[in-house]
């Protein structure tokens, strides 16, 4: 799973958060994470992120260049 946060309430407007997240600690030899048990997704939104999420490689190009389409925009109208 891919989550990427864009956090609105930051003096950082291009400040991005990327996770990914396996579901496994891999630096302490694979052990499984608890976040099948929590959706990351839902706390970015509930906190005022603008949040995607995607499980897959297509799906993370199609959001990048949706954000990277949104900075541009931003930036002409400076």
């Amino acid at each position: 799973m891919i989550l990427l946060f864009l956090n609105n309430l930051s003096d950082l407007p291009n400040l991005i958060h990327l996770v990914f997240d396996n579901q496994s600690h891999e630096s302490t030899g694979g052990q499984p994470s608890n976040t099948r048990n929590i959706d990351l997704y839902k706390i970015a939104k509930s906190s005022n992120y603008k949040a995607f999420k995607t499980n897959s490689k297509i799906g993370l190009q199609k959001i990048l260049r949706k954000i990277l389409d949104g900075f541009q925009k931003k930036d002409t109208q400076l």
